[in-house]
């Protein structure tokens, strides 16, 4: 308890939980692992050592004067796709959210994401291919859908 790990994560037996409580004590575990990352993790670990690294860059010569790092926590899977990902995009859509942090604490690097969706949409376009998983086709389908209570003709 001291280290704020439940008996479910420490042992893996999951035999005594239903998804409810099984989920609702993985998001726990999953803020202690965050308050981990980012107050010991990083500074006590990751960042003396990169001190390190340019040092002994700069000892050799090398200018590590505009030389950056970004900390990027591995991806958190997620328990139940199909509803953490429509609540996400509810977020995003919403303005809860915006989509360079949600694709930042999915583990991605925000900027290549993007760079690669906008290669794969004009590689798309070049090609003449009209894919059910291009999200433009799919947001453009559901602008046309007649608003609930509407009749279709």
């Amino acid at each position: 308890m001291a280290l704020g790990l439940n008996y479910e994560v420490l042992t893996g037996d999951l035999s005594t939980v239903n998804y409810s409580s099984g989920r609702l004590g993985f998001l726990e575990f999953q803020r202690n692992l965050e308050l981990w990352r980012w107050q010991l993790m990083i500074p006590q670990f990751c960042e003396p050592i990169w001190r390190l690294f340019t040092r002994a860059l700069e000892i050799q010569g090398v200018d590590t004067s505009d030389v950056t790092v970004t900390w990027r926590a591995p991806r958190r899977e997620l328990i139940d796709p199909s509803k953490e990902l429509q609540a996400i995009v509810q977020g995003i859509l919403g303005g809860i959210y915006t989509l360079s942090c949600t694709l930042s604490e999915m583990g991605e690097d925000s900027q290549a994401h993007l760079e690669q969706l906008a290669e794969d949409f004009n590689l798309l376009e070049k090609l003449a291919l009209k894919l059910d998983s291009d999200p433009r086709n799919a947001l453009a389908a559901k602008a046309n859908e007649p608003k609930s209570g509407a009749k279709a003709k």
